[in-house]
């Protein structure tokens, strides 16, 4: 990624009840683009598994719409240093051969 001009760092590790704190205050920040329907549909399907007895909420369960959850939950670690500043700035070096 750093190859094509990406500026990229390694996100600061957070326990998962934080993370999903700070993903739901930044739901106002975020566009989300008609191409995102499976983001969409991950976030509007995450869950947590409830226990029985005391109907008190448990840990978010892993399923098929989690991985995607938790994509946008490593998003927000990382809202507040994503900027435009330096879009674009870093020289991509291409091959000098032919793709064919």
């Amino acid at each position: 990624m750093r190859k094509l001009g990406w500026d990229t760092r390694i996100v600061p590790k957070q326990d998962i009840e934080s993370g999903i704190k700070l993903a739901r205050m930044n739901f106002h920040r975020i566009y989300f683009d008609k191409s995102a329907n499976r983001l969409v549909e991950c976030l509007k399907n995450y869950r947590r598994s409830i226990n029985s007895a005391t109907n008190e909420p448990g840990a978010p369960l892993h399923d098929e719409y989690s991985h995607g959850a938790d994509a946008f939950r490593y998003l927000c670690t990382s809202i507040e240093s994503m900027t435009n500043d330096t879009w674009g700035n870093t020289k991509i070096e291409y091959s000098s051969r032919g793709i064919v």
